[in-house]
């Protein structure tokens, strides 16, 4: 395996350059591309969910480890099945799980959700919006959504 010397600057934390021994393929991003990877990987998620929702959702085939399959359009089920390493997708599958712990069902429905906010928030951040001010945005519509459901 060969490796590249990448020194850091000064100005990523020390008074001394560091060396950092790493791949010669790896790539360093920095914050705003990592974000956009991370929000692509969780819409990927979630637009595998998408053809199963509603009365007419479509079934998906499972391929398991075990050498079996299911066919299901379940969001719950094809959550469960699924074997996730991306951070992105690890974070998807904690939503689900708490949403069937929470409610029991609405899986596929809080799936699709998180997506669609993913895509504004996409969009958002690459018009320069500050990841913080989006953050209170969503924190604002959230008070504004339960406010709306107690009255």
């Amino acid at each position: 395996m060969a490796a590249t010397l990448r020194r850091k600057s000064m100005s990523e934390g020390s008074d001394r350059p560091k060396v950092v021994i790493v791949p010669e393929h790896t790539k360093v991003t920095n914050g705003t591309d990592v974000q956009e990877k991370l929000i692509i990987a969780a819409r990927v998620f979630s637009d595998l969910l998408k053809p199963t929702f509603g009365p007419r959702g479509l079934d998906k085939m499972l391929y398991k480890t075990d050498g079996t399959t299911a066919v299901t359009n379940d969001g719950a089920k094809i959550v469960a099945e699924l074997l996730v390493r991306h951070p992105a997708a690890k974070m998807m599958v904690s939503m689900a799980n708490a949403q069937e712990e929470d409610c029991g069902d609405g899986i596929t429905t809080t799936m699709l959700i998180c997506g669609s906010l993913l895509i504004e928030a996409n969009s958002l951040l690459r018009k320069g919006l500050h990841p913080l001010t989006l953050v209170d945005g969503y924190e604002m519509a959230l008070k504004a959504a339960r406010d709306q459901m107690a009255a």
